[in-house]
């Protein structure tokens, strides 16, 4: 016995079970277009961390050491890996891309550092966002864009609004920009707060 075309149309228009079958084919691409947007696609969490100090060495220096400052973003990847993870700070108007260190503790191996780099589900990684120094010579503040731009705490004024985006190959990670304040005028009082 053959079955006809008109047979399975009919089949498809007049049974529950045919009107179930019908529905599923056609829901199921939208249903998997908003379970890969929403569930699969990685999700970028960041949280500021407070300013950390330390010494570290100051060959030549009298004292031979420098007290250091600095302060970062801890950021966590969920969901999936994101892939080619650029910051881009924006500060004043000009933009530029910060560096990552790329020290990983699983292998303790450091590389040089990269604008990019790949974030793996559920490791925190830090991102230095600007350095303080403070030694015999004086004090020193620089923002982590590898511009070897050490400059004085007077280019702070009261306070510096910076904005800093997430890219990946997956496309912009953020909808809008963290924004941050640095406020201070010394290495001891410099530190940067969240804006919302």
């Amino acid at each position: 016995m053959l079955v006809d075309f008109t047979d399975i149309v009919a089949f498809f228009r007049d049974t529950g079970l045919g009107n179930l079958l019908l529905f599923v084919i056609a829901i199921s691409p939208l249903v998997g277009w908003i379970y890969k947007k929403f569930y699969l696609n990685p999700k970028l969490q960041v949280s500021l961390i407070s300013a950390l100090s330390g010494n570290i060495p100051f060959p030549g220096g009298n004292p031979p050491s420098q007290r250091s400052k600095f302060q970062a973003l801890t950021l966590r990847a969920t969901r999936a890996p994101i892939h080619n993870c650029k910051a881009k700070l924006v500060v004043a108007g000009q933009s530029h891309y910060m560096l990552w260190d790329t020290h990983r503790d699983v292998v303790s191996v450091t590389q040089p550092r990269a604008l990019t780099r790949d974030l793996l589900p559920e490791e925190d990684v830090q991102l230095t966002v600007w350095t303080a120094l403070k030694n015999s010579d004086g004090e020193w503040f620089d923002l982590n864009t590898g511009k070897d731009k050490w400059g004085d705490f007077k280019e702070i004024r009261d306070s510096t609004t910076i904005e800093i985006w997430f890219l990946s190959e997956e496309g912009r990670l953020n909808k809008k920009p963290y924004r941050y304040k640095i406020t201070g005028n010394s290495w001891d009082t410099i530190k940067m707060i969240s804006v919302d």
